[in-house]
């Protein structure tokens, strides 16, 4: 799952580099930023969901 995450990563990256000719320049950075905030979202939700997920159901079922 990671090793295909980090390549869905690296293709979101290439594709706003070869699409988005206005990020050339000045702005080349910004695809770079916006790969690292989506990769954030994937690991604040795979990390919400190990936390909230069925070790945390099983335990409010045995109290």
């Amino acid at each position: 799952m990671g090793l295909g995450a980090t390549l869905m990563l690296f293709g979101a990256l290439r594709f706003l580099q070869d699409q988005f000719r206005v990020l050339d320049g000045s702005l080349s950075w910004l695809p770079y930023l916006i790969i690292v905030v989506l990769a954030a979202l994937v690991i604040m939700l795979t990390v919400w969901r190990i936390v909230s997920g069925a070790a945390k159901r099983r335990l409010k079922a045995t109290k």
